[in-house]
């Protein structure tokens, strides 16, 4: 089984997370996209910029899961958060791979995406 690539990047001089629209490798450049731009723009890719990919799995709104979303898993005692796999995320609690996720789901447990560690790191704090 293959699974779509999609990425996005949390850009940190701007505070905003962006679409990544293409990666040139040879320059070293990355193409950002955000909810209102209409085409791309490069920035260079380094330490400033946070790229985080898609698992492959959505939540029960139909909502893309990426690393580092924050996760609302309803169960017996509802949890939250956040998905990492290639990510290290560090002093955070409930740390969650997408084979975790996948199995919440298989189980018929809500698994409903509620923000991500870079925007709305108080979601971790309050949990």
């Amino acid at each position: 089984m293959t699974r779509e690539l999609k990425l996005r990047a949390w850009d940190k001089t701007t505070q905003r997370m962006y679409e990544i629209v293409r990666l040139d490798w040879e320059s070293g450049e990355v193409y950002l996209r955000g909810e209102n731009d209409d085409y791309g723009f490069a920035v260079p890719w380094d330490t400033r910029i946070i790229i985080m990919q898609y698992t492959g799995l959505k939540d029960k709104n139909g909502v893309d899961i990426y690393e580092g979303n924050i996760v609302r898993i309803a169960g017996n005692i509802p949890t939250i958060g956040a998905v990492d796999e290639v990510l290290e995320v560090k002093d955070i609690r409930q740390v969650w791979t997408p084979y975790d996720i996948a199995n919440s789901l298989d189980s018929d447990m809500n698994v409903e995406v509620i923000g991500n560690i870079y925007e709305n790191p108080e979601l971790l704090e309050a949990a």
